[in-house]
């Protein structure tokens, strides 16, 4: 669509009556709701007054936004949860103190439950047990309280390999004005305790004036290999894990000024992003980025107080940098402060263009997409290959779009909805530049102008809802079913464009939602979430793939038959016998 044809129908729609919008799956399915129904038990005895609730199971947007229903366990632990629409969910307990044993502080189901219709799901049954406690004291070496600071609690079950605990995260708590921390609903099981940040990451605290502590160990270890490992039984309550932390992380300033590249001028009045670096040589990457509350004066010139030990880079904002774009060079700060850093700027890079509607023309759905915004990912190439700029601008009236201040690299464009009710409404079919796709980006150099970008995207009111019938085997423990839906045509193990993805549940059933019309390949596909042993060969995915017809505002219904044994190794044959 041009962006002519686009301003005529925003007009038209300012002379119309109001509009109804364009409703989504989920709520033309009101009407059709279901009811997921179970039993929460502790030791086999029910447990009352627990709020079972629903949180959406879609990937990309589908059924975000929506106001849930949820119901109450009764004197005898049983819930009927009603009104469910069509899609899919995770049902969770919300019994803080208990657990799923093996699962974390919050159970819930690690299967979806799939609604596609007035259907009744019954047996969603949660068995509890009562978490652990782990509580203490944070004090430092004077003996004084250490206050509104995160102790975490970390598995000591599971090898990190060299330098310390690589176990999940169990949980945490924040000390009171007397030091005092309390972390409940604790799965049995052997834990580290820790108070701090890791070193390289507490730069996002101190540079904004929180107070940060070098990551102590239970009792008073600076290393994991001083760490007392604190055992917790079943509801049993572990106190007096008491921790003395020592210093606070020290800290340094950094100074410095930003120049024009070009006339070596001083810039003032800009401000600046701050980058974590890792990793050396060419494998280093930003693990983090924060905007600092920092601006060049008059003479270019810049300071960042209360910067830890660690690498870093400097760069201009793009929301405070007037069109330009820049970034320091990678320091170290080690054990004293940092001066003479520059930050060379130049003009950045503009990208303009416009939203065309795919399909559907109805000026209701087009008044739905112009609510959208647009976002742009710019990953850095050259001396900025380990830095990466995001920035998000609305559409305006005519469905246009500019961006400026972009530095160089490969941009990629997304479509954003500003109203969470409308997530997933459109699906981005593809990213023109000139009238020709690209599929890999759009490359841009500093002071470049780019325009005639085109994003097309569709509206996506259509459904699959499927059933996937499994034969010769079973699934392994902790494998997933997933099926996908990408364009007609394109390979079924491709990178290619994805326009839906969703879970099988263990009923077979799954639902894609916010699917525009069109023809695809359905993939449904194996995903074996436990590790292979280093050195061993992973067999191919088990997959299986038909097409799909999609109509606008319309379910299609499908039957997929998953082969389990296809890559099954066959059995050697035993040799036959040798004669004498």
């Amino acid at each position: 669509m041009s962006p002519a044809r686009l301003v005529t129908l925003v007009l038209a729609l300012s002379f119309c009556a109001p509009v109804c919008l364009a409703q989504s799956p989920a709520a033309r399915a009101a009407g059709k709701g279901g009811v997921i129904a179970g039993n929460v038990t502790v030791h086999g005895k029910g447990l009352p007054d627990v709020t079972v609730t629903l949180r959406s199971a879609g990937f990309g947007g589908q059924g975000q936004g929506q106001d849930l229903p949820q119901a109450k366990t009764d004197a005898e632990g049983h819930y009927r949860i009603g009104d469910v629409p069509l899609g899919s969910y995770y049902v969770t307990p919300v019994a803080p103190v208990y657990i799923v044993p093996g699962a974390g502080r919050l159970a819930f189901a690690s299967d979806p439950v799939v609604i596609t219709g007035g259907e009744t799901i019954d047996g969603i049954d949660f068995s509890l047990v009562r978490g652990g406690v782990v509580t203490g004291k944070v004090l430092d070496t004077g003996g004084r309280p250490v206050i509104e600071q995160t102790v975490s609690l970390q598995s000591a079950d599971q090898s990190a390999g060299p330098g310390g605990f690589g176990g999940f995260a169990a949980g945490g708590a924040r000390t009171d004005d007397r030091g005092i921390f309390r972390i409940y609903g604790v799965p049995a099981g052997r834990y580290v305790v820790s108070v701090g940040a890791q070193q390289r990451f507490s730069a996002y605290s101190t540079v904004m004036g929180q107070q940060a502590y070098k990551q102590t160990f239970y009792p008073d270890a600076t290393d994991t290999s001083g760490a007392t490992v604190v055992e917790v039984a079943e509801g049993d309550e572990v106190s007096h894990i008491d921790i003395t932390v020592g210093n606070t992380v020290e800290e340094y300033s950094v100074t410095g000024q930003v120049i024009d590249k070009s006339s070596n001028a001083p810039v003032p009045n800009v401000g600046f992003t701050l980058s974590v670096l890792a990793g050396g040589g060419n494998r280093q990457r930003a693990m983090g980025l924060m905007t600092l509350p920092v601006f060049s004066d008059g003479a270019g010139q810049f300071r960042v107080d209360n910067v830890p030990a660690g690498r870093y880079m400097i760069s201009l904002s793009p929301q405070t940098s007037n069109g330009m774009t820049g970034q320091s060079a990678a320091f170290d700060v080690i054990n004293q402060d940092v001066t003479g850093v520059v930050v060379q700027a130049v003009s950045g890079a503009g990208l303009s263009g416009f939203v065309a509607l795919d399909g559907n023309q109805d000026p209701s759905i087009l008044s739905e997409l112009l609510q959208f915004q647009v976002q742009v990912f710019v990953q850095g190439s050259g001396n900025a290959a380990n830095a990466a700029s995001v920035q998000t601008v609305p559409l305006n009236a005519d469905g246009s779009f500019q961006f400026a201040g972009l530095p160089a690299g490969t941009v990629r464009l997304s479509l954003m909805a500003q109203d969470s009710t409308l997530q997933g409404a459109f699906k981005l079919l593809r990213t023109e530049l000139n009238g020709v796709q690209q599929p890999r980006g759009i490359p841009v150099n500093s002071g470049d102008q780019v325009g005639g970008v085109r994003l097309v995207a569709a509206y996506a009111d259509g459904i699959v809802e499927g059933v996937v019938k499994m034969q010769n085997g079973t699934l392994a423990p902790g494998a997933r079913v997933l099926a996908r839906l990408t364009p007609a045509g394109q390979q079924g193990q491709g990178r290619g464009t994805n326009l839906g993805v969703a879970s099988v549940d263990s009923r077979g059933h799954f639902i894609i939602e916010n699917v525009p019309a069109g023809s695809y390949n359905l993939i449904v596909s194996v995903l074996n979430l436990q590790p292979g042993r280093r050195g061993q060969r992973q067999q191919q995915p088990v997959s299986t793939q038909q097409q799909v017809l999609v109509n606008e505002g319309q379910v299609s219904n499908v039957t997929a038959v998953l082969d389990l044994g296809q890559n099954q190794t066959p059995p050697t044959p035993t040799p036959a016998p040798t004669s004498p």
